[in-house]
């Protein structure tokens, strides 16, 4: 968050902020900082958590987190946690704990370690982890690292609750077109529950996540949807019956429901020509050179329904194209093997 969007959650009535080391990742501590030092809330009403970058685990430490100190603009820090379970992990909360100590910092905890890693950490820490940021929604509700967090009353706080994450881990960029931001408003059985509580997707999954005993990170860039959304969290009319959580609980792991992936098979079989795959970028309107396939060999790839790609067979001087067709990809079957040789055939694998 920037300082101006900060300055606004403080104005509406948000009074936990979550940040981080890394501005790469889009995180800048010392807008959060400034915004606090120059609002009417006394930094004593207000709970501060930043991350720990896994870049400083092993080289400045100490050094990193005093800039954290510096940028934020304050002399303790409510929450410190490491961002990764990098390598140097180990090293790094033995830091933290050592901040502890000092009474600097009042909880530490880990972001983005599954339910092994978690195990790992706490047999060895010596003061235990307070809370665990890891990556949640309902399709991929992380219920491993949930459970030991109940059973080691340790808070789980979730980001990427309306499942961006997936735009990033199944290089979705190609399917701009066919996805719909926030991710989980592609889901029927979401908006059918939404809609019969009169709120919107994002609404019901931050109730959903609080009816399951996770802390929300509810961020927004727009003031209008801040205070929407804390309105929303504030709702004590709001609630989910057991019913309907148990249906949201069904969803994990279905993300295929959404996305409707597909595994597209090329297969080039004219003798004396390479095959050019270009994928149709509807949002930019450019075809994107997705590869060249040699005389009888293929191109395997994950796809999406409704996809567009244009197959494009080199002609002798290797510059001009002979042939060319459009393919889409269709719903069924799951694998799908295109045959040239010449002009498209399909099939299944």
């Amino acid at each position: 968050m920037r300082k101006a969007e900060v300055l606004s959650a403080l104005e509406i009535g948000y009074r936990a902020f979550d940040t981080a080391q890394n501005e790469a990742w889009g995180y800048k501590e010392s807008d959060v900082g400034e915004a606090i030092e120059e609002s009417f809330v006394d930094r004593k009403d207000v709970f501060l958590q930043t991350k720990i970058s896994p870049y400083n685990y092993k080289r400045n430490l100490r050094d990193s987190i005093e800039s954290s100190f510096r940028n934020l603009r304050t002399s303790y820090i409510d929450s410190i946690i490491l961002h990764t379970a990098d390598s140097g992990w180990k090293e790094a909360y033995r830091v933290l704990e050592e901040y502890v100590a000092e009474s600097r910092v009042h909880r530490i905890g880990v972001s983005n370690f599954d339910h092994e890693t978690l195990f790992e950490l706490i047999e060895f820490a010596n003061v235990q982890p307070s809370v665990v940021q890891n990556w949640n929604d309902v399709l991929h509700q992380d219920t491993l690292v949930r459970a030991i967090c109940a059973e080691h009353g340790i808070t789980y706080q979730a980001y990427s609750s309306l499942g961006n994450q997936w735009f990033r881990r199944l290089r979705m960029s190609e399917t701009k077109a066919f996805v719909k931001r926030p991710f989980v408003s592609n889901l029927e059985t979401l908006r059918s529950i939404a809609l019969s509580h009169e709120k919107d997707v994002p609404e019901l999954v931050y109730r959903w996540q609080m009816q399951s005993n996770i802390a929300v990170i509810a961020t927004s860039r727009d003031s209008v949807r801040q205070r929407e959304n804390l309105e929303s969290l504030r709702d004590e009319s709001f609630e989910l019956s057991p019913n309907e959580m148990a249906e949201i609980d069904r969803m994990d792991g279905k993300v295929n429901e959404v996305i409707q992936m597909r595994r597209v098979s090329f297969w080039n079989h004219d003798a004396h020509r390479v095959l050019d795959v270009f994928w149709l970028d509807r949002e930019a309107n450019t075809w994107i050179w997705k590869g060249g396939i040699e005389s009888n060999r293929s191109m395997d790839m994950i796809s999406y329904v409704g996809h567009v790609f244009v197959l494009k067979s080199r002609g002798d001087d290797s510059a001009a194209y002979s042939y060319q067709q459009n393919v889409t990809v269709a719903d069924e079957p799951l694998h799908q093997r295109m045959d040239w040789n010449g002009s498209l055939s399909r099939g299944e694998l």
